[in-house]
């Protein structure tokens, strides 16, 4: 006999939903200055992943342009300066990369930042228009920790975001991209 689940929306596409549905309804309170400097973050990131696709790249072409049997014809010098042209473009390609991961970090970081300021001040401004006979049952020390909770939750939510999820996505698609069109 097949046991019936009592919730309709379980499993991996429901909790994605879920995320998803989180993620906007926190994305709407970020304030639009804060927004900009996301995607900004965003932009940095697409040019750390082109950056880290084009590395290996790069090592690829130094290998197949020094490869003596296909080119026997070219000299020393010819071949040295085709090796020191490669590992030029793959120095520059690195210093793009760390440079951009350390711009990315200050902005989400920064972004964060400021979100945690400006939602704890509106939290605050929010619960000072409220009635304050419904906040008298609740103690003090109580209500400022499920504030500082829910601030933290958000703040943390963008940071785990743009740090850790969005940068590996981004990655991941670059790479996929080249390799399917190099040899499909």
């Amino acid at each position: 006999m097949a046991q019936t689940n009592d919730r309709p929306d379980s499993g991996l596409l429901s909790e994605l939903r879920s995320i998803v549905k989180r993620g906007v309804q926190t994305w709407l309170l970020v304030p639009r200055a804060q927004r900009w400097a996301l995607g900004g973050a965003i932009l940095v990131m697409a040019i750390t992943s082109a950056a880290n696709t084009a590395i290996p790249l790069f090592l690829g072409k130094l290998i197949d342009s020094v490869d003596p049997e296909r080119h026997r014809s070219l000299g020393q010098a010819s071949l040295l300066h085709t090796a020191a042209f490669f590992l030029t473009l793959m120095g520059v390609a690195y210093l793009v990369r760390e440079s951009m991961n350390v711009l990315r970090r200050y902005l989400v970081e920064n972004v964060c930042t400021r979100i945690d300021r400006d939602m704890c001040v509106r939290l605050v401004a929010h619960l000072m228009k409220a009635d304050l006979s419904t906040l008298a049952q609740h103690q003090v020390g109580a209500l400022h920790g499920r504030i500082a909770r829910s601030v933290e939750g958000v703040v943390r939510f963008f940071r785990i975001s743009f740090l850790d999820f969005i940068p590996a996505l981004l990655s991941g698609s670059f790479a996929l991209t080249v390799a399917l069109s190099k040899q499909p």
